[in-house]
């Protein structure tokens, strides 16, 4: 299976994953993503008042495969 890794990006700083995921495919990579991105948004978001959270989906070979957004705008 496929290993992707998920790079956290805040607006002001990015996170690396180091260990990443293995996963059947991009689709599913993409569906951990977003899930990834809910959670966030219930967990942290609400706390600090970040108002974005970007995840930099990479592939195996340190390509960025996609990136899922999510902005609350006031």
């Amino acid at each position: 299976m496929p290993g992707y890794y998920f790079d956290l990006d805040d607006g002001d700083r990015v996170t690396p994953d180091g260990e990443g995921t293995e996963l059947a495919d991009l689709q599913a990579a993409r569906a951990q993503a977003l899930h990834m991105l809910g959670e966030i948004a219930k967990a942290e978001m609400q706390q600090d008042n970040r108002s974005q959270e970007r995840i930099h989906v990479r592939d195996e070979s340190g390509s960025t495969a996609l990136t899922v957004s999510l902005f609350v705008q006031d």
